[in-house]
């Protein structure tokens, strides 16, 4: 496991944990490897790790790493390992940091070490790769001491150890012309040693990589240092060959560079090796993230160790910003109602101790915004060696939450058809009345007339319950005649009464001609009778309703335009209608202390009233000080709770 290609940027791996895919991937590396959690323990290592520390099958497993280590090291190991685990980073075999390790038999030994950091289910994990370099080390020792003591080491005795070596031994004079290969240099690269000889490195390599050779070369000779990198060698038969080397300068006795020697290790199947493990890196990120469900997967904790970009998006959190948080304490923490939602009930956090995977068909997650968002999920255990969690993938069912809705409001509209006809028919509905006062004398001066339905076991059922559907399906013209013919009652008993027609019974003829009949058999005063007509009925039909504000106006009834101030023509329908009252929408009531805006509003329409010689009316007072406030604007008229609820009619207006 060593560093990427000169130039292409280093980073971590991602990936769900699965043992199976971890042991297959580490039995085909060529070096022992070991793998480590955050405390330092292994969970998994190869047959060839296992065979370089003297141990048996699995016997590594959750052994502490600095078990591998000499007792003089084990302190700094530690140190270095807490180091790392703060600032995990890929650390190549040729960092030029010399290690040494302890097999089971007590027995010492130099190895070089890659590092990796690989971030799983089961935590930031570390991946190192090992080489023995015992044997290197001592070629490399050899080297150095018959540099030393070139004049009285023998010929024979240096050619011995140089041509035993398992690694290639390339050395070049002070123009870095080839002046010695060993036998093993000559495998690596496929050339003969006659064909090496007195080359210089251009012939092998590349430009770039002689580049980074002769640079090498010339630093190791103005410092007198080994240098240890990678490089890319040409074989002769057109293939490359990656090399890791370990070059030093070597002197004459006046201390003048003669040349360099380097120790040459082909790592060309590492390198393969690594490849693989990127490609299939980005193959799982690559599918992950092309999935439109979203797909989050949690650890023994419960907490979050990889989300794809779907999950992202649908959630509003970044995989960063939930990595290591409990999943159920970010994304699963209440019930669609809002009631909180234990973690011990959480199906996240029972497919874990559970172990059998899950579906839910109708749960709520929350998004980073505080918004609930309506999801389908599945949840299957992933289980392995030394770990355990879970994958959850989900889809947003926000869409399909609200065509059921819909479905479910159709069916509940429909059941009130036959309800209201069934209420008409046998006089059950009936009339609440609220007050209505003048602001400066707190006098009731008038009452707004609320229809109320009474069911089939005598209960009251507020109009917001029966009047969409009434609209719906036609009914609510022949409710509206009702309530006319109801107040008409009341105003011929010497009561002033307000009373709402829909926007389907503006223009109604037959409302009319009922409201003009019954005038005249009552003999009701038609200036006890106020008609309110929203900004919406309006709207409908400007010229239908402006005719049939001038037939109730002619018929010496009142008007008044309801919920004035949250459409766009209120202010043109002052200008186009005779209307005697403006009822200000409660929208602009409810806030009216805290909000300047609404004051501004509020002010503006009791200015504009003033100028056409209509008076105001509040809708929703429902404290005192408000109504104070309202008096101060010149509002008019009042009514709300604090002035007055909602009673039956038959008790209030008797």
């Amino acid at each position: 496991m060593s560093a990427s290609d000169p130039g292409e940027p280093d980073r971590p791996a991602t990936l769900v944990w699965s043992d199976t895919l971890s042991r297959s991937l580490l039995e085909s590396a060529p070096d022992p490897m070991l793998i480590t959690d955050e405390r330092g323990l292994v969970k998994l290592s190869n047959s060839a790790a296992e065979r370089l520390f003297g141990y048996g099958r699995g016997e590594l497993d959750g052994q502490p790493v600095e078990a591998l280590m000499p007792a003089r090291h084990k302190r700094a190991h530690a140190r270095h390992r807490l180091s790392f685990a703060e600032h995990p980073r890929v650390r190549p075999m040729h960092s030029g940091i010399e290690l040494w390790s302890r097999r089971r038999d007590g027995t010492e030994l130099a190895v070089e070490i890659s590092l990796s950091p690989l971030r799983t289910d089961a935590g930031v994990l570390t991946v190192a790769a090992i080489r023995d370099m015992t044997q290197r080390k001592r070629a490399e020792e050899a080297v150095h001491e018959l540099h030393a003591r070139s004049l009285q080491d023998s010929e024979a005795r240096y050619q011995q150890i140089l041509e035993t070596t398992p690694d290639g031994v390339w050395r070049v004079d002070a123009n870095n012309i080839t002046d010695y290969v060993n036998r093993r240099m000559t495998e690596i690269i496929g050339y003969t040693e006659s064909e090496m000889i007195g080359q210089p490195l251009s012939r092998f390599m590349g430009e770039r990589w002689v580049a980074l050779a002769e640079s090498a070369i010339s630093r190791d000779r103005s410092a007198h240092t080994v240098t240890v990198f990678e490089a890319r060698l040409r074989h002769k038969d057109g293939s490359e060959v990656w090399c890791r080397i370990s070059g030093s300068p070597l002197f004459d006795g006046d201390g003048a560079p003669t040349g360099s020697i380097a120790v040459m290790s082909d790592i060309t199947l590492a390198k393969q090796r690594e490849a693989d493990l990127r490609a299939t890196e980005r193959l799982l990120v690559a599918a992950t993230d092309g999935m439109t469900d979203g797909m989050v997967a949690i650890d023994s904790e419960g907490r979050v160790t990889l989300m794809n970009r779907a999950a992202e998006e649908m959630l509003g959190w970044s995989e960063s910003e939930l990595h290591g948080r409990v999943a159920h304490d970010m994304v699963h923490l209440q019930h669609e109602n809002g009631s909180p939602y234990p973690i011990e009930q959480c199906p996240m956090t029972q497919v874990r101790t559970g172990g059998e995977s899950i579906a839910i068909e109708d749960d709520v997650f929350i998004r980073r915004d505080g918004e609930q968002l309506p999801v389908a999920y599945t949840a299957a255990p992933l289980v392995g060696k030394g770990t355990e969690g879970s994958v959850i993938v989900f889809r947003d069912i926000s869409a399909h939450k609200l065509q059921e809705r819909r479905r479910a409001e159709e069916l509940d509209q429909l059941s009130w058809v036959g309800r209201i006809r069934d209420a008409l028919e046998n006089d059950r509905f009936v009339l609440y009345a609220q007050p209505i006062v003048e602001i400066t004398t707190r006098e009731v001066v008038s009452h707004e007339l609320l229809i109320r339905m009474i069911g089939e076991d005598g209960a009251v059922i507020a109009p917001g319950r029966f009047l969409p559907a009434a609209e719906r399906f036609d009914l609510i013209q022949r409710i509206d005649l009702w309530v006319a013919g109801q107040a008409i009652d009341l105003a011929a008993k010497g009561f002033s009464v307000q009373f709402n027609v829909s926007g389907r019974s503006v223009g109604d003829a037959e409302l009319i001609a009922t409201i003009t009949s019954q005038l005249e058999a009552t003999g009701a005063d038609p200036s006890l009778l106020l008609c309110e007509i929203t900004e919406t009925a309006m709207a409908h039909d400007t010229a239908l309703a402006g005719a049939f504000v001038r037939q109730l106006s002619a018929l010496g009834c009142r008007v008044a335009l309801d919920d004035f101030g949250t459409g766009y023509g209120g202010f043109t329908y002052l200008k186009q209608l005779p209307a005697d009252y403006i009822k200000i929408d409660i929208a602009f009531i409810r806030d009216l202390e805290d909000n300047r805006e609404s004051r501004h509003v509020v002010a503006a329409i009791v200015s504009l009233a003033k100028a056409f010689g209509q008076r105001t009316i509040a809708e929703g007072v429902e404290r005192l000080s408000t109504l104070g406030l309202l008096a101060e604007l010149g509002v008019d008229h009042a009514q709300g709770y604090c002035v007055g609820r909602p009673e039956p009619a038959e008790t209030v207006l008797c």
